[in-house]
């Protein structure tokens, strides 16, 4: 803040607000924040999430038997799915902090990193981070590379839990981001019907999780809190599940995005003469 670029970026953005018709934003605290430091007319600014394939993110029943076997015998399978460490936002250390955590609470738990970041730079860090645990932890991963949607749907239904680990960092610029920002992996997350795992700083997924009660906005300075949450996690796994793929219907389907944003068009736009 306060360099040149800082200064042209909020003139620029300053600029395409006011001259803008309507405002769409991806999560409600983007939208506060237009709200906040713009101050546009009343009505202006509109929440509309990027939409996923529920169909092909449906949760898969054959994997049913294996996902309650696992949960039973207290070995849940975590899921992250994107860009990871290097010049990604999203942290190598913020994700495996988390996982370190949790199996604190399930020793027998496993993470599925679905990313074109390679084991090998994943594995770097974590030994510069976690070398007294790097073998476990490490030994405990499995790591994927997909294409399409399709091949991330089969992937995620191998998981019980979708991850938004994010990073703590002190910047405000990539803090600023994940308070505001609401990734896809959201969507396809909850049509899966996976319960999330969501880093409390990233205000807009964990307002999301909080408020229909579809996974944890977990702190990781607070275990002993979040291990509590975890096994009650663990334990309803089902009835989480349920409330997430039945989210993703009402707010991710491609028909209702669509529907929301014709609706502002048809507003916005005059009456044809006739």
């Amino acid at each position: 803040e306060g360099s040149w670029w800082h200064r042209q970026w909020k003139k620029a953005e300053r600029t395409a607000y006011a001259c803008s018709a309507s405002i769409i934003t991806v999560s409600e605290p983007f939208s506060e924040y237009v709200r906040q430091h713009f101050s546009p007319p009343a009505g202006k600014v509109q929440t509309i999430f990027t939409s996923v394939d529920t169909e092909i993110f449906a949760p898969v029943e054959k994997a049913a038997y294996a996902r309650t076997k696992r949960l039973k015998g207290s070995a849940p399978v975590l899921a992250y799915c994107g860009d990871l460490g290097g010049s990604s936002w999203h942290s190598t250390v913020s994700l495996f902090a988390l996982y370190e955590q949790v199996r604190h609470k399930f020793g027998k738990a496993s993470l599925l990193i679905i990313s074109p970041a390679t084991r090998e730079s994943i594995d770097r860090e974590v030994l510069a981070n976690f070398p007294d645990r790097r073998n476990e932890l490490m030994a405990s991963c499995r790591f994927m590379r997909t294409y399409n949607a399709r091949e991330t749907a089969a992937a995620l239904a191998q998981a019980d839990f979708g991850v938004f680990s994010y990073h703590d960092s002190a910047n405000r610029g990539p803090r600023h981001l994940q308070e505001i920002a609401l990734g896809s992996k959201t969507g396809e997350y909850l049509a899966a019907g996976l319960p999330i795992l969501v880093n409390h700083t990233a205000k807009a997924a964990a307002a999301i999780v909080r408020n229909h009660r579809l996974g944890i906005a977990y702190n990781t300075g607070d275990a002993k809190s979040f291990h509590r949450q975890l096994g009650g996690l663990v334990k309803q796994w089902p009835a989480y599940s349920q409330r997430s793929r039945k989210f993703a219907l009402n707010h991710f389907t491609a028909a209702n995005i669509a529907k929301s944003h014709r609706l502002i068009y048809e507003k916005l736009s005059p009456p044809s003469k006739q």
